[in-house]
């Protein structure tokens, strides 16, 4: 389990998911309201044992959070040829 922070790390887990057509998913977010919670992370597995965690925003000490990268071009789970099998890992 691998966290990424490189934009070309993301670059190869997209090609991997791509390349793999199916993959699981499970989100980290701020609360467990799904009206008031925000999407701070995202881990990502294509095969058992291994898994990518993506972090959108991190909550420092001061409680304030910050961007730590943008993702851009992330497969569109809801395409045809991907397959989400859960959405928890």
């Amino acid at each position: 389990y691998r966290a990424l922070h490189e934009p070309e790390e993301v670059e190869e887990l997209v090609h991997r998911v791509r390349e793999a057509g199916a993959f699981t998913v499970d989100t980290q977010t701020t609360s467990l309201d799904p009206m008031r919670a925000n999407l701070i992370g995202m881990a990502i597995s294509i095969v058992p044992h291994e898994a990518f965690y993506l972090p959108f925003k991190h909550c420092p000490p001061s409680g304030e959070l910050l961007d730590t990268f943008e993702v851009n071009n992330l497969p569109d789970i809801g395409s045809p040829e991907m397959r989400p099998l859960a959405d928890l890992l």
